[in-house]
């Protein structure tokens, strides 16, 4: 078994642990969702931890244990620093985090959704009409995964996405609530 790996990353989340430390979830182009230990990484003086907010598209070096596999080095690749600043956006993005959490399994590799959430990070630097772009998120991620034909319509993509998933997608209802 490899003892040290490189990924190129979109932070999902992260979740504090212990005093510093964090578990950040990453969906990757080489492995696909996945939960790494960041050590230390909420000190001040932490070098990874400005790399490691969420959103952010980063380079991970990681070293394989036997438990969680460890976070040594990251690179800042992107920030979306553009669109942070905006509530709205900010708040579209945490859907379509919780949205490619709640659909993928721990490393299943799909290196098409991982493009795509990439790019849709990417878009929302110019984009206007977040509804409709929520909306087109949502029944493309099914259509990638395999849930929904493409041909036929969606309707209402956060019912079919409820169906999907088998309970409620809390930022769906915060999502909901800035948008109007």
């Amino acid at each position: 078994m490899q003892r040290y790996y490189k990924l190129e990353a979109i932070v999902l989340s992260k979740k504090r642990i212990g005093e510093a430390d964090s578990l950040v979830k990453v969906y990757s182009r080489q492995m696909g969702k996945t939960t790494l230990l960041a050590k230390g990484v909420r000190k001040p003086t932490s070098r990874k931890r400005g790399s490691l907010d969420n959103f952010s598209h980063v380079a991970l070096s990681v070293a394989s244990s036997k438990g969680i596999d460890i976070i040594t080095e990251t690179k800042l690749i992107h920030s979306f620093a553009g669109w942070k600043k905006d509530l709205k956006k900010v708040s579209i993005a945490y859907f379509f985090c919780e949205v490619v959490d709640k659909l993928t399994g721990e490393a299943e590799k799909n290196e098409v959704v991982y493009t795509y959430l990439l790019d849709t990070f990417k878009l929302l630097e110019s984009v206007k009409g977040l509804r409709s772009q929520r909306d087109m998120f949502s029944k493309k991620i099914l259509v990638l995964l395999g849930f929904w034909e493409e041909v036929k319509d969606l309707t209402d993509p956060d019912e079919a996405l409820k169906g999907v998933v088998e309970r409620e997608i809390f930022s769906l209802k915060i999502g909901k609530k800035i948008l109007n």
